[in-house]
């Protein structure tokens, strides 16, 4: 999916592997299915230790991944392209989706975030942008 048009995104106080399980299975369902490799960047949330090609899962976060079909990798640390993919995502939702908004809650926000991204993210110029 590392060239599709498509965008899911979702917000949470904080980040564990719960939240990260929540996330994956919502974006599964969302994109109507996964790939066979989910590329990750070596948090913690994910691994259970090593980075990289070393990077050794958390076995229930690979355990997960197995029930959904796909396996994680952890890219190469301080890999620049893979980088400003991400990056690029953040800054696109950051200056498109956020200003101007208001929320009430988390759950406000994740109702306004999904309606953007199945939307299509109304009125944004999204044909330069790659989504990770």
């Amino acid at each position: 999916m590392a060239y599709s048009r498509r965008l899911f995104v979702q917000y949470y106080p904080r980040y564990s592997r719960f939240e990260a399980k929540q996330f994956l299975l919502d974006a599964a369902r969302f994109m109507e299915g996964v790939c066979p490799i989910c590329l990750i960047d070596n948090t913690s949330v994910m691994l259970a230790s090593g980075a990289g090609a070393d990077a050794i899962m958390a076995p229930e976060m690979a355990a997960f991944a197995r029930t959904l079909g796909f396996a994680f990798r952890a890219h190469r640390v301080g890999h620049p392209d893979r980088k400003g993919r991400i990056e690029r995502t953040f800054f696109f939702i950051e200056t498109n989706f956020l200003p101007g908004r208001r929320f009430t809650d988390f759950d406000d926000l994740n109702r306004q975030a999904f309606a953007w991204c199945r939307e299509g993210s109304e009125g944004t110029d999204r044909e330069n942008v790659l989504f990770y």
